[in-house]
């Protein structure tokens, strides 16, 4: 809306920059909660490599305890 003369509304101004704030804001907060995400991702992913890496110890002393056994060796309980 324009004020007579033809100049812009002030009103109409303020509420154009109090949008662009507000889109602004909204963009932050989407990125903030996709950089959020990304980190849980990261965060399950390295959880699930250390019970797979913790999986592969217990399956590799199992094994040199069978083997042990079977030589007559020591049987070292875990």
């Amino acid at each position: 809306m324009e004020v007579q003369g033809g100049a812009p509304d002030p009103a109409d101004a303020r509420k154009a920059q109090s949008s662009a704030q507000v889109q602004m804001q909204e963009e932050e907060e989407e990125e903030e909660e996709e950089e959020e995400e990304e980190e849980e991702e990261e965060r399950t992913r390295r959880r699930a490599e250390r019970r797979r890496a913790k999986k592969r110890r217990q399956k590799q002393r199992k094994k040199e305890r069978a083997e042990d056994a079977s030589e007559g060796g020591p049987v070292v309980s875990p």
